[in-house]
């Protein structure tokens, strides 16, 4: 399940940017 994974991180990456105070990414 390499989707799910990747679903993971790009949560967490998306929720540390949240939590610093930062733009997310743009996709």
């Amino acid at each position: 399940m390499r989707s799910f994974f990747l679903a993971l991180v790009v949560i967490g990456a998306v929720g540390a940017t949240q939590y610093r105070g930062e733009r997310p990414p743009e996709l």
